[in-house]
């Protein structure tokens, strides 16, 4: 019974997992696509497309965190203030749904804080009282979860920089922020799945390397220190080469094994078409040699002289 048990909870653990690979592929794909996109429209019409993960992921929270993700990046392309907010507004449902399934995450408070924050920028008059201090709720939630989250300091500095305007000291807040965030990407997400949160780093140098120019310490995506920006990218640089690279040397295996094996086939057809033709060969030749010694007895036996009878 104990057996039994245990290799139900394996099978479980394992088709869990293999599901996990599976909306991890759906969502880099979906990722790739967007970030490809130069429109809302363009945009919406991708995420619209991969909405399908709920129907075949629709237990697993990353399903809807990753379809309000993608609604904020339309938001982001959206000019027109009401189109945005309608972007906006879908994306928060999406982060409900997913709240649904993982009640406390830092990664689903991270990304609503994210999208109110965005909703005050439409209308910071009318919008500050309704939905600041949901975004300061939010906050506090995540960092108590999880203080180690690169994306809570990226929100963080986002937030100070836009605080800027009305108060100029908060820019070296929003750059202390925004340098923990880069340096905690490479620890905190090392162990991640491709259906997992990630995404923040690029934003991060990219605030950095505008608001503090020719800085002298960089992160990689490792989190490992270096010297110069250029070192950073290429180090992001060379994981992608070699990840193509491997997909690649997999293509080539594959399609290696694909052409020996019809080789294999082939070769096997050709025996079969070689003993075939060698047993008919050999059936002929027996069949003439048969015919050719039964004519033979026949005109031997007209040749033979017959027997007479001696008359006395």
């Amino acid at each position: 019974m104990k057996r039994f048990l245990l290799l139900c909870i394996l099978s479980i653990s394992c088709s869990t997992l293999f599901a996990g690979n599976k909306l991890g592929d759906k969502v880099q794909e979906m990722l790739s696509r967007v970030d490809s996109c130069a429109s809302a429209e363009m945009i919406g019409s991708v995420v619209n497309e991969y909405e399908s993960i709920i129907q075949d992921y629709g237990t697993d929270w990353r399903s809807y965190y990753w379809l309000a993700y993608g609604y904020m990046k339309k938001a982001d392309y959206c000019f027109d203030k009401a189109n945005r907010d309608k972007a906006l507004d879908k994306a928060l449902r999406y982060v409900e749904r997913s709240r649904m399934l993982k009640l406390q995450h830092s990664e689903t408070d991270i990304l609503e804080a994210l999208l109110l924050s965005k909703k005050i920028e439409i209308d910071p008059d009318d919008r500050t009282n309704k939905y600041a201090y949901q975004v300061k709720e939010r906050l506090a939630s995540a960092y108590k979860l999880d203080q180690l989250n690169p994306r809570y300091y990226l929100v963080k500095g986002v937030q100070s920089l836009a605080d800027t305007i009305a108060n100029p000291s908060k820019k070296a807040e929003a750059i202390n922020y925004l340098k923990s965030s880069e340096k905690l990407f490479g620890p905190h997400d090392r162990d991640a799945d491709k259906a997992d949160p990630t995404w923040g780093f690029n934003e991060a140098q990219l605030f950095l390397n505008v608001l503090v120019p020719g800085r002298e310490t960089y992160y990689n995506r490792k989190g490992e220190q270096v010297n110069s920006l250029l070192d950073a990218e290429a180090d992001s640089e060379m994981k992608s080469i070699e990840k193509q690279l491997k997909k690649e040397q997999k293509k080539q295996a594959k399609e290696n094994k694909k052409l020996a094996k019809s080789i294999a086939k082939a070769a096997n057809a050709e025996d079969d078409d070689s003993a075939s033709n060698k047993t008919k060969s050999s059936k002929s030749s027996s069949s003439k040699s048969s015919k050719d010694k039964k004519e033979e007895e026949e005109k031997e036996k007209k040749e033979k002289p017959k027997k007479t009878r001696n008359l006395p």
